[in-house]
């Protein structure tokens, strides 16, 4: 996994959301394909029964966003007995993570609820020269969230189950240090060189943070009809970021109109995506000489970027680009 996202065969989902194109690696949560650019990969996966990572094209099974593989996550269901655990993780640099799940069997072999909380703190290790934000230790992350689940079992052969996530992320400065000494200032006129630019573990940036959110709803079905199993499965998710990243290495030729040292250039996020998804198969019983799979899936995704370029010189008002990308 990159920082941003996923990636399998060379190819990657990183970006995609922020650009509205379609994810080239797919990533199933409890069977419901996760909306573009894999937003939940900010968070952390936690109270797991298995993953599976599939490599290479899965068009056939996954859709279209799947050429490079597909990532399938199943998180435990609710089961029959009352059970529950509590971890703690604690490591260098302050770095703590927490996690607590329980399981309570409501009417036996009926309803049963699973319920898991987490929350995470990564350690804060560069150091910020900025003048206008100035610190130590100021690339600090947090992200917490948790699931329930609900469990129905009216008769020995259909099950349902429903279930909710929330994940809530925010993060502070940027992860990257700078190594190239021509970034920003037009061609690359050096070799790279990878030392430090500002010094070991030191950044040079203005202000930076970024939040992101992810809901999650899901019902599923399941009815045993003897001959093959009949599922299906409704989803709804919403993921909305907000950002404001200093972007001057990049833009530092916007810059050079106002004044030849100094000043900044910061990139206002807003991005938001809705996805509704819709399955339903039928498949044979494994144990056959044949098997066998008919079903069909439908999706409905929308994506919302707004961007705004703000650049800040060193003397007299700032200037401002919008640009808006919507369904």
């Amino acid at each position: 996994r990159n920082k941003e996202g996923l990636s399998i065969r060379g190819l990657s989902n990183s970006g995609a959301s922020a650009q509205g194109q379609s994810n080239s690696v797919t990533t199933y949560y409890a069977e419901v394909p996760l909306p573009t650019g894999d937003s939940m990969g900010y968070g952390r996966y936690y109270d797991l029964d298995n993953a599976q990572v599939l490599q290479g094209p899965q068009g056939t099974l996954f859709g279209r966003n799947s050429t490079g593989g597909a990532l399938l996550i199943q998180p435990k269901r609710p089961t029959n007995n009352f059970e529950g655990y509590v971890q703690a993780q604690f490591g260098n640099y302050a770095d703590e993570e927490f996690q607590a799940a329980v399981n309570v069997p409501i009417v036996k072999a009926k309803r049963a609820l699973r319920v898991t909380a987490f929350t995470r703190r990564d350690p804060a290790y560069l150091d910020n020269i900025n003048a206008t934000a100035q610190g130590v230790d100021v690339n600090k992350n947090r992200v917490k969230g948790g699931r329930a689940v609900v469990l129905f079992q009216p008769t020995e052969t259909i099950s349902i189950d429903a279930s909710a996530v929330r994940q809530r992320a925010k993060f502070f400065g940027s992860p990257s240090i700078r190594v190239c000494p021509s970034c920003g200032t037009g061609a690359f006129t050096q070799p790279v060189d990878f030392t430090p630019f500002f010094g070991d573990l030191t950044l040079n940036i203005a202000p930076t943070k970024r939040d992101v959110s992810l809901d999650l709803y899901q019902a599923r079905a399941n009815v045993d009809l003897g001959f093959a199993d009949l599922t299906a499965i409704s989803a709804w998710n919403k993921v909305r970021s907000k950002s404001d990243l200093d972007q001057t290495n990049a833009f530092r030729f916007l810059l050079s109109p106002f004044s030849a040292t100094g000043g900044s250039v910061s990139l206002i996020n807003a991005d938001r995506t809705k996805k509704f998804s819709q399955e339903i198969r039928l498949a044979s019983k494994s144990d056959g000489a044949l098997e066998w799979l008919v079903g069909g899936f439908y999706t409905d995704e929308k994506i919302s970027v707004d961007q705004t370029l703000i650049v800040h010189p060193t003397s007299g008002a700032s200037t401002t680009a919008y640009n808006s990308v919507g369904p």
